[in-house]
């Protein structure tokens, strides 16, 4: 016999509840055509903002792990705050563990947040104030909901703006792809073909098109009651915004003999958009032009990046100019997360081809096999991230040092190769090819037992005698930790993803906290895994002091060692 489950139990309370007891204001909701019992019920229930149409509760199918919910007509969507698509009304209500002991007293908990909702729709301020605190959400979806009612009018499903800093009014170039009505529009004459080629999001046949961009203050309405809905309410609000200075009329007038469109108006609140799309042309005076709203994605790298916070943070990493030599197991993660935290240029230079083999634990795949690591990474990253700046070079990170190199080119120098001869070459050039520049160091111990991460400001130096191995690393390794391949100089570490990305991680951190500006003196930063990690691995591996004991193998510690002491410099 199957065992009934927790949220059955809980359900058939409730049901047994209104078709009982409260069946003398509650009645079962039939559907037609369905012998099933549809868990909701309709209630009547006098209150001015609901137009004298009844209400529903309704179970959800995992109540009580799900609220009960109230429904109500679909007309009151953009009438009343907080009311969906399908009448649902968002009561902002939560589940609690005792719903499963009182699930009628979990109804009862939305009831009367629902009634406490209706008093509130009572005061006509409370109802504009939740419209304008949520102004994006029910933007979305009045647009969304006039394109479904014009499915005969060609208007854009998808649009993406690269928002930048304008102080007036400015215009803009589109680009509009047939294949899924998408286009990407910037502001002033960049190339919105290009960008959407770049991040893949142009495809079919190209129109160029034109957007106009208007500020809009940040305590100006934006409300159902605000919003324009013909076209000369349209102008009248840009032509407000503007004081006078800039007419979507004359706009067109000058825009439609050169372009077939898209023709976009956008008002810009601080950092949130809308969009309407102006079809009919303003020229051959037959009829007033119409509109279509628009909901409109920001593509730039400040929202997709950021969402727009902390901005001073961000834009210094936007002007940082890396160097990373390397871009393996752990360097390709590494840069990835570099790349994905707003650092606006780097260069990538390793000349290794990825293999198939190497998909275990690098960010490339399959499709990159037999091509440069760098040239792959470099494509990736431009085509994933917007803003960012990549050169990739196929080259061995000492024949970049020594010939490519130069002072001021660069804010940071990140070597990934984990060879011991290319950190001793940039300690050969330190006085030329790398001088005036911070470096940070980073390599893993076999297994990935440990990482690290050497910071070392401009005015000092790594030894030329390599002190990784003897002054830095947590243990001391056998030879035979490196699995040897027949062929020459070919092997590999064994250890997997999961391991080089916490690597990668702390790596990642300690970059751009140098690049922040948090690397006050010269530091070695280690992570290191427990004792019984160690123990766990074949061979006679000797850990350090460092290493942390009386843990589990699945711990580790992150440890800053002062550099200039643990190197024995004075």
């Amino acid at each position: 016999m199957d065992k009934i489950s927790p949220l059955d139990v809980a359900a058939g309370a409730v049901e047994a509840w209104l078709d009982g007891a409260g069946s003398s204001f509650a009645k079962r909701v039939v559907t037609p055509g369905s012998s099933r019992k549809a868990r909701a019920w309709q209630v009547a229930l006098e209150h001015s903002a609901l137009g004298g149409k009844p209400i529903r509760i309704r179970l959800p199918r995992d109540f009580p792990s799900t609220p009960a919910q109230i429904e109500v007509d679909k007309s009151l969507c953009l009438v009343l705050p907080h009311v969906e698509e399908d009448g649902r009304v968002c009561l902002g209500v939560a589940p609690a563990p005792s719903d499963y002991d009182d699930p009628c007293g979990a109804v009862n908990r939305v009831v009367t947040a629902f009634e406490d909702f209706l008093t509130k729709c009572e005061d006509a301020s409370w109802v504009l104030k939740e419209f304008q605190d949520e102004r994006l959400a029910y933007w979305a979806r009045f647009s969304l909901r006039q394109h479904r009612s014009r499915d005969a009018r060609p208007a854009l499903q998808k649009t993406f703006v690269v928002l930048e800093a304008m102080k007036g009014p400015v215009e803009g170039t589109v680009a509009a792809f047939n294949k899924g009505k998408t286009a990407v529009a910037c502001i002033g004459s960049r190339d919105a073909n290009a960008l959407a080629r770049r991040h893949d999001i142009g495809r079919g046949t190209m129109t160029r098109g034109h957007a106009l961009y208007v500020p809009m203050p940040s305590n100006e309405p934006w409300t159902p009651a605000a919003w324009p809905r013909t076209f000369g309410a349209l102008e009248q609000l840009v032509q407000r915004l503007t004081f006078g200075e800039t007419s979507v009329v004359d706009w067109l007038i000058d825009k439609t003999p050169k372009s077939d469109g898209p023709f976009l108006v956008v008002f810009v609140q601080g950092t949130v958009l809308y969009g309407y799309q102006v079809f009919g042309s303003v020229v051959a005076r037959l009829a007033q032009p119409s509109i279509e709203p628009l909901k409109i994605d920001r593509l730039d790298a400040a929202w997709s990046l950021t969402r727009d916070h902390e901005t001073v943070r961000f834009s210094a990493r936007q002007n940082a100019r890396i160097l990373v030599l390397g871009c393996g197991s752990l360097g390709s993660p590494l840069i990835e997360s570099l790349a994905r935290a707003g650092i606006g240029s780097l260069d990538i230079v390793d000349v290794q081809p990825f293999e198939a083999e190497n998909c275990s634990r690098h960010v490339l795949g399959l499709p990159s096999v037999g091509t440069g690591k760098a040239a792959n990474l470099a494509r990736k990253l431009l085509r994933e991230i917007p803003g960012l700046k990549v050169r990739a070079y196929h080259a061995f990170a000492s024949s970049f040092i020594a010939d490519c190199c130069r002072p001021g080119e660069h804010d940071l120098i990140v070597e990934c190769t984990g060879e011991s001869s290319v950190r001793t070459l940039l300690s050969m050039y330190r006085g030329s090819a790398t001088a005036g520049v911070p470096l940070a160091l980073c390599w893993l111990e076999p297994y990935c037992a440990a990482a690290h991460v050497v910071g070392i400001r401009p005015e000092d130096n790594w030894p030329k005698e390599d002190p990784a191995d003897v002054h830095v690393n947590a243990a001391d390794w056998p030879d035979e930790t490196r699995v040897n391949l027949p062929a020459c100089s070919s092997g590999f570490h064994p250890y997997g993803v999961a391991d080089v990305w916490q690597a990668a991680g702390f790596a990642g951190e300690r970059v751009l906290a140098i690049l922040d500006g948090h690397l006050e003196v010269s530091t070695i930063w280690s992570w290191v895994r427990s004792q019984a990690f160690f123990d766990s691995i074949d061979g006679d591996v000797e850990p350090r002091a460092i290493v942390q004991q009386g843990a589990s193998c699945f711990d580790s510690q992150m440890v800053s060692r002062p550099y200039r002491e643990l190197l024995g410099l004075g």
